[in-house]
């Protein structure tokens, strides 16, 4: 799961009154790696499973783009790779007009 998604889905578990601190801590330990235990420990104190079991299920693939070279590093820590895959498309939730008509191809 890419950084960026991470933190949406882990939004989704966290009580907004909790959103500043939470998310300011995940993001310092994805900029740094030595402080996932700080921020699995606020987690921890303020008793949110659902938010530790996130971080516990997707830890070890946050800092995986580090294995490529610098310069790909943005792209690939804020990008999930099937939205680059299929160029970023998402399903339309109404009926779809001419132009997306061409993104939208069933086979039948």
């Amino acid at each position: 799961m890419c950084q960026v998604h991470f933190i949406r889905n882990l939004m989704k578990v966290i009580p907004k009154k909790s959103w500043c601190d939470v998310v300011d801590a995940i993001q310092l330990a994805l900029s740094d790696p030595s402080r996932l235990g700080d921020a699995r420990a606020l987690l921890e104190r303020k008793g949110m499973t659902k938010a530790i079991d996130l971080f516990d299920r997707f830890q070890d693939s946050l800092h995986s783009y580090s294995a490529f070279p610098r310069q790909q590093w943005k792209r690939l820590r804020t990008s999930n790779m099937l939205e680059r895959i299929n160029g970023g498309h998402a399903t339309p939730e109404r009926f779809p007009t001419t132009g997306r008509c061409s993104v939208l191809q069933w086979p039948f």
